[in-house]
This record gives C-alpha cells, structure tokens and sequence, in this order.
C-alpha cells in the first residue's frame, strides 16, 4: 500500500508542479508581448517626431527662398524705375540678385532638410535595435520559465519513482 500512496502523492505533486509550470510559462509570455509592444510604439513615435522635424526643416528653407526671391525682385523693379541705362543695368544687377538669392534659398532648403533626414534616420536605427533587444529579452524570459517548468515537472516524477522498483 506504500508504493501507491507514494504514487498518489507524488501524481498530486505532479499535477501542482505541471500548472505551476504552465502558469509562469504563460506570464512570461504576456510580459515579453507587453515588452515587444511598448518598444514599437516608442519606435513609432520617434518615427513620427524625427518626421515632423524633417518637415519643419523644409518649410523653413522653402520660407527663406521665398523671402530672398521677393527681396531681388523688389531690387529689381526699384531700379528699372530710375531710368533707362540705370534700370537695364539694375535689371541685370537685381535678376543676378534674385538669382543668387533663389540659389541661397535652395541652399538653405537642403541644408534644414538633411540634418531632418538624418535624425530620422538614425532614430529608426535606435528604435529598432530597442525593438529587438525586448523581443530577444522576452524570448529568453519564456524560454527559461519553460525550462524551469519542465525540470521541476522532471523532478517530479523522479521522486514518485525514487525508491520503488
């Protein structure tokens, strides 16, 4: 009658450790999914972010071209209107002005808007080095709580049988 109140024991034990098992199986699951999940909306708002500064950046360039365009062509209509000879020559004088103007605006235009680019670049790179370091760390987190479980399931019955031939 010993060998089958051991059995029975040990069966019980059996059954404790198994769901124990599959319990921290499944919380370290839902904790590595909330992880994953929180790291790609972190992800997703610095994306949105390094996006609205690239943004800003250009229409501050295309607002600089604007206004330097304007500013050369007020130059240019001020001096056709104080002669002939003066408004050919401050004609040529204030197109090359607008000219070197709308090149400057241009200039001005790609210089706010790579620095934009860049940034959002390197915060997709950030991002997704997050995102995949959480995935690993809550793939490792379930992974040992299965192998905790299996060798407490292990011991388990090693113990039932421990001693009974």
């Amino acid at each position: 009658m010993g060998f089958l109140t051991d059995l029975t024991t040990g069966v019980g034990k059996l059954a404790t450790d198994v769901t124990t098992s599959a319990a921290n199986v499944a919380k370290a699951a839902t904790d590595a999914s909330a992880q994953v999940s929180t790291a790609a909306t972190n992800s997703a708002a610095a994306a949105r972010q390094s996006a609205e500064a690239t943004r800003q950046s250009a229409v501050s360039g295309a607002e600089a071209a604007r206004q330097s365009a304007v500013s050369g062509a007020e130059a240019a209509r001020q001096s056709a209107v104080s002669g002939a000879e003066a408004a050919r020559q401050s004609a040529v004088s204030g197109a090359e002005a607008a000219r070197q103007s709308a090149v400057s605006g241009a200039e001005a235009t790609r210089e706010s808007a790579v620095p934009g680019a860049e940034n959002a670049s390197q915060s997709a790179n950030t991002n997704a080095t997050a995102t995949r370091t959480a995935a690993r760390a809550a793939g490792d987190s379930v992974r040992n709580a299965a192998h905790a479980g299996g060798k407490s399931v292990h011991d388990s019955v090693r113990t039932i049988f421990r001693g009974h031939p």
